[in-house]
């Protein structure tokens, strides 16, 4: 028997996958586009600019909401391209492991038609996006698409059994009609 609510739990799993998934191809390809044509220079950490979020946390335990305020630091960098134009950019990644302190000289990566377009060079910073994007993408486009095809497998082997007592409901019923 098919299992409605498994089948349409797979096509939302497969609508919300499949386009996380697709973003996340793309993401790595535009990657790569920059990667092929950016120029490496180093660049100097000048500041930091923290966000602030507040979000609550239900405990079902105390039966209590709780405010949590979270914040994040982002490095400033500022480097000098190729060209000799001076630019500064917030990295959209931090990374705790290192020591982020003022004056730190890290990588920087920078597209050498528009400087303005810029990226701290660590792996972490960026695959990690796209990286996270692909997974997520995959993880739900695969569930989606085999329960989908499970709830499919089990149609079409009910599918026989079901045709020969539509047939048989016919039959008897043409067979009472002609005795009448």
């Amino acid at each position: 028997m098919i299992d409605k609510g498994q089948l349409i739990g797979g096509i939302i799993f497969a609508c919300i996958g499949l386009p996380i998934l697709i973003y996340g191809i793309i993401t790595f390809f535009n990657l790569y586009d920059f990667l092929k044509t950016a120029k490496e220079t180093n660049g100097t950490i000048i500041d930091f600019v923290t966000t602030k979020s507040t979000h609550r946390e239900s405990k079902i335990s105390t039966n209590r909401t709780q405010r949590i305020d979270t914040s994040s630091s982002y490095p400033k960098i500022r480097f000098i391209s190729q060209e000799g134009k001076t630019v500064e950019f917030i990295s959209d990644f931090t990374d705790n492991n290192i020591k982020n302190v003022e004056g730190t000289v890290v990588s920087v990566l920078y597209n050498p038609k528009n400087p303005d377009d810029a990226k701290w060079n660590t792996k972490k910073s960026l695959l990690f996006g796209p990286l996270v994007l692909f997974v997520l993408g995959l993880i739900f486009t695969i569930v989606g698409f085999y329960s989908v095809i499970i709830n499919s497998k089990n149609f079409h082997s009910e599918s026989p059994e079901v045709i020969k007592q539509g047939f048989d409901i016919m039959h008897k019923q043409m067979e009472e009609k002609n005795n009448k």
